[in-house]
């Protein structure tokens, strides 16, 4: 629990802190607002990690531009002026991320108690519908994986690894299935489709690789032919990998690191033989 002498300094903290990040600050009232019944999907903070300041860094790299902050004053006399909970919170894609801090005398009792107006409690299966319960208990992990890679597929066309979690995150939520909202068995299984889907993924990477590696295979020749015009009219007796890379930006060409070694790797054996 926070120190009740300190939260309102905390909360003065929080707000510079976000606006020296070049973040928004968005105030919302307490109890008022309606986050909760257009966006159910929310993830929150470990609060064994009291590490406001990463929370709010994450949300800058992500893209965010603006923290809605919330805060509750106490309602008798003896804490009327001071803050007993403060919740910070950034949606990106529909989902909710949230950092908690609240006093021991706060009416906002535990997330086990009651659910936050900023979102939903977690450990309660009832707010996931009977048929996506179903679907997750019938379905095998590699069909799930299976599902999940087609779905990042036409979500995100240009596969990569980047922000792989939160693209499992976004395939559970259309699915209408939050994994801290369940049993420890069917979290267990999703981490098992999640480490499938992974496996899937280098899989279907490794494929687009070795298909990128032969359409190269029939421009390199000319490439590696007008590089090695370039290294002449440029004086360039050795050339570098970065030499390299600088020629193909300059022609607007993107190739694999394999055929880029090539590249590096025949130009300079003609120049050496010339």
């Amino acid at each position: 629990m926070a120190d009740l002498d300190n939260l309102n300094k905390i909360y003065e903290e929080m707000v510079k802190h976000i606006k020296s990040c070049g973040l928004r600050v968005f105030p919302t009232l307490s109890g008022e607002h309606s986050l909760a019944e257009e966006l159910p999907n929310v993830m929150i903070w470990d609060s064994e990690r009291d590490d406001w300041t990463s929370f709010i860094e994450i949300a800058k790299e992500e893209g965010v531009k603006t923290i809605i902050v919330e805060t509750i004053r106490g309602k008798d006399e003896n804490h009327a002026d001071d803050i007993g909970s403060i919740t910070l919170a950034w949606i990106k894609e529909g989902i909710i991320y949230a950092f908690e801090k609240y006093t021991e005398w706060s009416v906002e009792p535990p997330r086990e108690e009651v659910a936050p107006s900023i979102g939903v409690s977690y450990g309660r299966e009832e707010q996931i519908s009977k048929e996506a319960l179903e679907e997750l208990q019938n379905k095998d992990e590699n069909q799930l994986a299976e599902e999940m890679l087609a779905f990042v597929s036409k979500e995100f066309p240009d596969l990569d690894r980047v922000g792989l979690y939160h693209k499992s995150e976004l395939f559970w939520n259309q699915k209408g299935i939050g994994r801290w909202r369940l049993e420890p068995k069917l979290q267990f299984k999703i981490e098992k489709v999640d480490t499938i889907f992974r496996e899937k993924l280098e899989q279907e990477l490794a494929k687009k690789v070795k298909e990128q590696i032969e359409k190269e295979k029939e421009i390199l020749p000319k490439l590696i032919e007008e590089c090695l015009e370039w290294a002449k009219k440029n004086q360039i007796k050795k050339v570098t990998k970065s030499n390299i890379d600088y020629f193909l930006t300059e022609k607007e060409i993107g190739l694999t690191k394999i055929s880029r070694d090539i590249m590096y790797n025949q130009v300079n054996f003609k120049i050496q033989r010339e």
